[in-house]
């Protein structure tokens, strides 16, 4: 808990119970929380709530301010009301002293000389209220095309716009400033006159009295000189709620301006939870917690976002239980959620399981034969932890890694020639290979010039040419953001604003091309000039990346070094997240490329300490890698136990992956002996060194650098075109078609029909029934066949070794379509 927002004081052992029973255990001791932590008011007659919260560990945050007495000093500065209302009364500084059970705390407190009305604020009161009560939103006025003959910029992103629609279009009939009660601006909303919307407001209402003096103060538009917000805090941050509460948990939002004042804004923002089976947050900001588990609430005030976070935890089980294996500091920080939500941790997992599971993740394949042999001779003692180390020096992991910066740097032919994509691929497998450190590879690909057949990071600015696809493909790849939705408007979910957007892509205006001497060669320059106009302001924004300073005249140079920087946690919280969400198969931001104030980590101390790591590291890509996977709840079991059947969040089990579409035909070929033949390509596709003749022979389709290359399984399984800088490209779902190509399909069935396979081996007369099992199992598994499934199918084999060598060959064929169609081979367990 934030230290410069709570006031702490210990409750000598009485407990409070949701709604305010007092449920007093001498034993127990409570946290009272009071927010905000000071009071600025503008002047006379401005209204602040103040929470007084208790809090104890798992039961919920109640309001104890029915039981709170209020004394403010001096006492001429204003009143509180039961309910914790603060009205200012006079100017002047002072205090709110806040008592409760022989306690005793203290609100700073300063009133100025603003009376409440005597300055109302377009930008400041009367957008957000048409922002509240959705006049300026997409399904209304907000809308590209408007509605009725009303439109406004969605969500008040262009104050001088909306100002001049409402007192200057249609010949100003919107304001009546002669007679403010008859402005189309109140009669509508309040029900008045007929209105598509129908009424918004109550005659009587705080937003019916503001725009009411709004218009009778000449309805002035935004001022230079008009204060600004600049901060919005949430409180309570955190609070812990219950299915079974009798009553809602009311919330506080505060408004911090560019003079100092603070207000209490709460009924004027935008509410909305991330998790709404978890709890519900209503327009007057009470939230009321529906189910278990954990939830982001947010608040939208005058294009700023706040965020909370509420826990409503597993009802307690007889027995409490037991922690999960700690083999690192990760642990620590899963095992500290999962005690907060009461969610019970599946056991380890078997060493089959974690071979599997581990060179599936690290390196894209199946463990051979030879792998088990190897794996299973090491040391009990640190048998995983060596075999971590041999995958991340294979050179299947730079395969395999490469492949999946392919996806995210959006390689292929679509949109660059063959030789372009070779040389690109090329750079990034180099990288991978030498795990360069992280930064150093970005600021090459960022700042790259010269020749896209040499410099293979040229390419990147080549597959976006217009600078505002270069921006948001820059954002999304290398922050995990996404700022698409600021080019034409305020971002509706962010903080990030059209005036950033444009500012941030005019870095990029002075990208140039020109062609060079070879065939397919393109030269990337920097301009000595050139700008990227705003458009909507017609102008040039400074240039300058979001929340950070104006560059120099290196624009890219300067971006890279503060993109890369230690103090730019986007950078390294991308890197970290995509990572973890390749080994624990869901991000701690989820999307993995998603990150933004109203999508929370999951937990977000753990992805601050692993972007910590990350840089502490030198920006080691491997040594991430390997301190997840050595984690006890990378290794953990993902078969759930009783408590955490529902948990898809929270690490208590171990969450089931379907194989990727590359990795799962290379499963096929690999278990078969049964290579897959890439030999037809879209236009333009290619080796890069002579026509494209296809790939060779026993090419895998995770080494294949560009997405162009002609495969219906590879599709079907939701291979990405990379078209867009965004993970969801890739499908994972499974789906009909996907059942009807695995069963009847040409892939899987031509591979086991295929003569030169393994299963012309194993089906012979020379082999064992016992060995063909054994070795199926072994390596679509690896694992060897239980007893069961021994008892199931060796009789059917052995009967089949009676007959012709056709009969035999059927049964073995029947039995890998079994195992190859199963649902622990297509998934990673």
């Amino acid at each position: 808990m934030p230290p410069s927002t709570i006031v702490s004081i210990l409750l000598g052992g009485f407990v409070f119970g949701f709604g305010g029973a007092n449920l007093s255990k001498a034993a127990e001791s409570n946290l009272l929380e009071i927010y905000p932590p000071n009071m600025h008011l503008a002047g006379p007659g401005h209204r602040h709530s103040i929470l007084v919260l208790g809090k104890y560990p798992g039961k919920p945050t109640v309001s104890l301010v029915s039981k709170a007495t209020f004394l403010v000093e001096p006492p001429a500065l204003g009143t509180v009301s039961k309910t914790g209302e603060f009205e200012a009364k006079n100017t002047g500084k002072g205090i709110v002293r806040i008592g409760i059970e022989g306690k005793e705390s203290i609100v700073p407190l300063e009133i100025g000389n603003t009376p409440l009305g005597d300055k109302v604020s377009f930008t400041n009161d009367i957008l957000p209220i048409l922002t509240k009560t959705g006049c300026n939103s997409g399904s209304c006025h907000g809308a590209l095309a408007g509605k009725g003959s009303l439109k406004l910029s969605l969500r008040g992103y262009n104050p001088e716009a909306d100002h001049h629609v409402l007192t200057g279009q249609l010949g100003g009939r919107r304001i009546d400033k002669e007679n403010p009660r008859n402005s189309l601006l109140l009669r509508k909303p309040l029900g008045d006159i007929p209105h598509s919307g129908g009424k918004k407001w109550d005659r009587e209402a705080p937003f019916a009295h503001l725009v009411l003096r709004w218009i009778t103060q000449d309805a002035q538009p935004a001022k230079e000189s008009d204060i600004s917000i600049k901060s919005l805090a949430f409180y309570p941050p955190a609070l812990t709620g219950s299915p079974n509460a009798s009553e809602p948990i009311g919330l506080l939002i505060q408004a911090t301006y560019s003079d100092g004042i603070t207000a209490d804004v709460t009924s004027r923002a935008k509410f909305s939870s991330a998790s709404e089976d978890v709890c519900g947050i209503d327009n007057d900001g009470l939230v009321r917690v529906v189910g278990t588990g954990e939830s982001a609430i947010s608040a939208w005030y005058n294009n700023l976002v706040a965020t909370a976070r509420v826990i409503s935890p597993r009802p307690m089980l007889a027995t409490k239980p037991a922690p999960g294996k700690v083999s690192n500091w990760i642990d620590l920080e899963i095992q500290s959620k999962l005690d907060a939500l009461g969610i019970p941790v599946s056991g380890e997992c078997t060493d089959a399981v974690f071979l599997r599971r581990s060179t599936l993740d690290l390196c894209g394949v199946l463990p051979t034969l030879k792998d088990i042999e190897t794996f299973q001779a090491m040391d009990p003692a640190n048998r995983r932890s060596t075999w971590i180390d041999t995958l991340l020096a294979r050179s299947e992991y730079a395969d395999y890694w490469t492949h999946k910066y392919c996806d995210q740097f959006l390689v292929t032919t679509k949109k660059i020639t063959q030789s372009a994509v070779w040389a690109f691929a090329r750079t990034l497998r180099r990288e991978v290979a030498n795990n360069r450190p992280w930064d150093q590879t970005c600021r090459d690909i960022l700042t790259a010039t010269g020749s896209n057949l040499d410099q293979g990071g040229v390419n990147f600015f080549l597959m976006h040419r217009d600078p505002g696809e270069l921006n948001e493909a820059i954002s999304v790849t290398f922050m995990g953001t996404s700022i698409a939705c600021a080019k034409c408007h305020n971002h509706p979910l962010e903080k990030w604003t059209q005036d950033q957007y444009w500012s941030m892509a005019n870095l990029f205006g002075r990208v140039t091309f020109k062609n060079g001497a070879r065939d397919d060669e393109v030269i990337l320059i920097d301009a000595p000039a050139g700008d990227v106009n705003h458009i909507r302001r017609g102008i040039p924004m400074a240039p300058r990346p979001l929340d950070g300073p104006i560059v120099g005249e290196n624009r890219r140079e300067d971006f890279a070094r503060w993109l890369t920087s230690p103090e730019n946690s986007w950078f390294a919280k991308a890197q970290v997240n995509r990572l973890w969400k390749g080994l624990m198969g869901r991000g701690l931001v989820e999307n993995d490329d998603d990150l933004r104030a109203t999508n929370p980590a999951s937990h977000p101390e753990l992805l601050n300490r692993l972007a910590k790591e990350f840089v502490l590291s030198g920006h080691n890509n491997k040594a991430i890698l390997r301190l997840i996977a050595q984690s006890s709840a990378y290794q953990r079991s993902s078969t759930p136990i009783g408590g955490n059947e529902t948990d898809d969040r929270f690490y208590s089990r171990h969450f089931l992956k379907r194989l990727p579409a590359e990795v799962l035909l290379d499963a096929y070929s690999q278990v078969t002996s049964v290579p897959t033949k890439f030999d037809a390509i879209t236009p333009g596709g290619g080796n890069g060194s002579q026509p494209y003749g296809g790939y060779p022979v026993g090419t895998r389709a995770i080494q294949l650098p560009d997405s162009a290359v002609v495969s219906t399984f590879l599709d079907s399984f939701g291979r990405p075109e990379r078209n867009q800088a965004c993970s969801c490209e890739r499908g994972l779902e499974t789906t009909i078609g996907q059942a009807l190509h695995v069963a009847n399909g040409s892939t899987l069935n031509d591979k086991l029909k295929n003569k030169e396979g393994i299963i012309t081996h194993l089906s012979s007369d020379k082999s064992p029934p016992e060995l063909a099992m054994e070795k199926l199992w072994l390596g679509a598994l690896s694992r060897k066949p239980s007893p069961s499934e021994l008892a199931n199918s060796l009789p059917i084999l052995k009967a089949s070794w009676g007959g012709t060598p056709d009969q035999r060959r059927e049964a073995v064929e029947d039995l890998f379509w079994a195992v190859l169609t199963s649902r622990e081979f297509l998934f990673n367990y």
